[in-house]
Order: C-alpha cells, then structure tokens, then sequence
C-alpha cells in the first residue's frame, strides 16, 4: 500500500510539472482595444505577440494578424496602426474603420511597453488593455483537485478485522 502512494505522489509531482512548463514556456502578450469611430460605431480588436511592442518603431498590422476585428475596414491593408512616443501626444493607436475613416486614440506614452488598462487622454472613448493571460490555470487547478482526491483516497485507514471478533 505504501507503495502505491508513493507512485501515485511521483505521478501528481510530474503532472503538475508538466503542465506547468508550458504555461509559461510561450508568453503571449494580448493588446485588447475598445473605442468608438467617428461614425458612433464600436471599433475593437485583439492582437496577441510574443513580446511587448516597441516604443521605438511604428507597428501595423492587417486583419488577418488580428485575433478579430470588428469594425475595421475589410483587406489585406494594414488596418491597426500601433505609432509609439509621437511628439506632444503619447501612444497613438490608428484604426482605419468600415466607414474609410482612419481614428486615431491617444494613450500615455509608455502604454504599448507595459501591462495595464489605458483609457484615451483625447480625441475618442478607446480604451487598451495590455495582458498576459494564463493558459494552463485551470488544468492546474483541475489537477490539484485530482490530487487531493487521491491522497483522500490513499490516507484512509483498513478497517480493523480483529475489532469485530
């Protein structure tokens, strides 16, 4: 019996370990943006990157780099405008939308490079939110409840045969 415990502990040890290394073996940073264009529609989307974005250099990206995109102008043209530090504004966020307009979304310098919600400083009602989500947190968690229910199931104790005699 002791046995069996210990293969079943070195079993949930490397389980968990398993599954752990891919959570953070691949980080995924998501830029998530929700603002109104200058027709009243609501223009969002989602890019996910392997690193942050560079405050040193404009990045554009079509619809088919974006996880969605709704709102923005249909083509294989750059439809988000990522322009970091420009001078007397901040971050700026371009989106060309469905109506042919290019709206711009002015955020802190420095919002692209680091986690966080943003909303605008002017001109617009955007809102960013830059994360890195968890991917593995709920097979972990599902996990360590297997875990406790096998040592539960481990601990108990035989029934003493001489106590009914």
């Amino acid at each position: 019996m002791k046995y069996r415990s210990i293969l079943f502990l070195t079993v949930c040890v490397l389980t968990v370990g398993l599954m752990a290394l891919p959570a953070h073996a691949d980080t995924t940073y998501h830029y998530t943006f929700v603002g109104d264009d200058n027709a009243g529609d609501t223009v969002t989307f989602q890019l996910a990157t392997s690193s942050l974005l560079s405050e040193s250099a404009v990045s554009s990206y079509g619809t088919s780099a974006l996880e969605y995109c709704t709102n923005c102008a249909a083509g294989s043209s750059p439809v988000v405008y990522f322009q970091p530090n420009v001078p007397s504004y901040g971050d700026v966020v371009e989106v060309s939308d469905n109506n042919g307009f290019f709206d711009w979304y002015v955020f802190n310098p420095g919002s692209f490079s680091t986690l966080g919600d943003y909303a605008t400083d002017w001109n617009g009602n955007g809102y960013l939110t830059v994360a890195v989500p968890e991917p593995a947190s709920a097979p972990l968690t599902l996990a360590g409840g297997a875990m406790l229910a096998g040592l539960a199931f481990f601990r108990r104790k035989p029934v003493a045969s001489n106590l009914l005699a």
